[in-house]
């Protein structure tokens, strides 16, 4: 199966042999920019939005299990818009970016906010994990890249860059430089 995000506001699950739409799932009100199936649990779909919330669906039923973010917000913040979500391969913590934060959510807790990180000047786009999910990435408009401990959520390193970080990747595999 192949999930897409779209700017139509819907999330969709497509069967590849048949390239038939399975689910459609209608929950938000503005573009999705993100999404993910949880590695843990092949029915969930976590994404996030510009009308400022993630989401977690079930898609055996359609149905959106749990919001966060938004106006209706714990985190005490504005909304931003939700450029990026990421979750952990246990499938207990998400992680965000909406402008400048990063967002931890604690979803065996309802979706409560973990931590809000701000250490980007600029929106971060992009979020990735190192091979063992013990460090994540992010990458942002102010061409920074910043790598946090999980465990603390302290940044252990930064990366200046020349131009804003639109998407980054980590290889999980180690090849010798040619």
């Amino acid at each position: 199966q192949i999930l897409s995000c779209s700017d139509d506001t819907t999330v969709k699950v497509w069967d590849i042999p048949s390239q038939a739409a399975v689910t459609t799932l209608t929950a938000h009100t503005d573009y999705v920019r993100s999404g993910q199936f949880a590695s843990s649990n092949g029915n969930l779909v976590l994404t996030g939005s510009y009308d400022a919330t993630v989401r977690l669906f079930d898609v055996r039923t359609g149905q959106c299990e749990m919001v966060m973010g938004g106006a209706s917000s714990s985190s005490g913040t504005s909304a931003a818009p939700v450029e990026e979500v990421l979750l952990f391969p246990s499938g207990t913590v998400a992680l965000s970016s909406a402008g400048p934060i990063l967002r931890a959510w604690d979803l065996v807790a309802g979706g409560r906010c973990l931590r809000a990180l701000s250490n980007h000047q600029k929106t971060i786009t992009s979020l990735a994990f190192d091979g063992r999910a013990s460090r994540v990435l992010t990458g942002g408009l102010d061409h920074m890249v910043k790598v946090y401990d999980v465990s603390t959520y302290k940044v252990v390193h930064t990366m200046r860059y020349p131009a804003p970080i639109l998407c980054l990747a980590v290889s999980v595999h180690h090849y010798p430089m040619v």
